[in-house]
């Protein structure tokens, strides 16, 4: 029997033992890494229009004048020529985020990267390779993984992109974003 037929099976059996379940509430799905349909409705995802360089929302398509640039994207450009974000931080996204960051829930890796590929498409189109952001070790042996590196794993099976996982190295320990 062929590996790709053994594999179905696996995940057939497993399917059955244990169901697919919503990202955030654990009502059954058709997939993992999915949301049910009243968790979709209340996830905020980022879409267009945006502003062409750091990808926050705009309100409408003419806020961004013709550049497409929000006011901070022109008063102080970024040191990067295009970001997107694939959902507003909001109680919802966290709901999502949270577990996966802190709470061992590493299995939100594929779900969170199919909503990073549908938001970064254009982007990853034009990519090369995919480089994770890397922990500093002191937070990597508290953490015991790095949520970036596991991201870029999946985004790259979705985008049949290389990845490099340890292609930079952080030398020095900076402050959590959730404490800023």
């Amino acid at each position: 029997m062929a590996a790709g037929s053994l594999r179905q099976i696996g995940r057939l059996a497993l399917d059955l033992l244990l169901p697919a379940q919503c990202l955030t509430c654990d009502a059954p799905v058709d997939a993992p890494g999915r949301l049910c349909p009243a968790c979709f409705r209340a996830t905020g995802f980022v879409t267009e229009p945006c502003c062409a360089r750091c990808g926050v929302p705009f309100a409408h398509a003419g806020q961004g004048g013709p550049e497409r640039l929000c006011q901070r994207c022109r008063d102080e450009p970024p040191p990067w020529d295009r970001a997107r974000g694939a959902l507003r931080y909001d109680a919802q996204s966290r709901r999502i985020v949270l577990p996966f960051k802190h709470g061992d829930r590493t299995e939100f890796a594929a779900g969170l990267a199919q909503m990073m590929a549908r938001a970064g498409a254009a982007l990853l189109r034009d990519a090369d390779l995919l480089v994770p952001v890397p922990l500093h070790r002191a937070r990597l042996i508290a953490r015991r993984y790095n949520q970036a590196a596991l991201l870029a794993r999946a985004l790259a099976r979705i985008a049949a992109r290389p990845v490099l996982p340890d292609a930079l190295r952080r030398t020095r320990v900076t402050v959590p974003p959730g404490d800023l």
